[in-house]
């Protein structure tokens, strides 16, 4: 596949994800990933861990340069101000335990919702984050 129908399926990507987290918005309110200038992991974890299993399932990759920029284009969506410093935490985090269950959290949610074939139950457990 050539380089600008990669940036096409992951353009694509990037709209799916951001509408399926912000259908969550309804459960969990304000979405605030950094708060009194702390981070919360698990739901920066949540973003990642979703994401990386949605284009797992895409046959795509998460750590390519596309990916990585999904990734940056997520967290500017949820949080414009503080994207340098969650991309910069995903990196080294401060808590590795917490943004791990997010992760998993997370990839376990987009996974039970595509084995349903998109037909199940909608992924709703990004609100155990907050």
């Amino acid at each position: 596949m050539d380089e600008q129908a990669l940036k096409v399926r992951y353009a694509g990507a990037m709209r799916l994800l951001a509408e399926l987290l912000r259908a969550q918005e309804l459960f969990i309110g304000d979405i605030v990933l950094v708060d009194q200038d702390r981070i919360n992991p698990k739901a920066l974890g949540y973003i990642y861990g979703f994401a990386d299993c949605a284009l797992q399932y895409g046959r795509m990759d998460i750590g390519s340069k596309f990916g990585l920029g999904l990734m940056m284009s997520l967290l500017v969506e949820f949080d414009d101000s503080n994207a340098d410093r969650l991309w910069e935490y995903l990196k080294a985090p401060g808590d590795a335990k917490s943004l791990l269950e997010g992760v998993s959290l997370g990839f376990d949610d987009y996974a039970t919702w595509a084995e349903s074939g998109g037909t199940g139950a909608p992924p709703l457990r990004w609100a155990k984050c907050f």
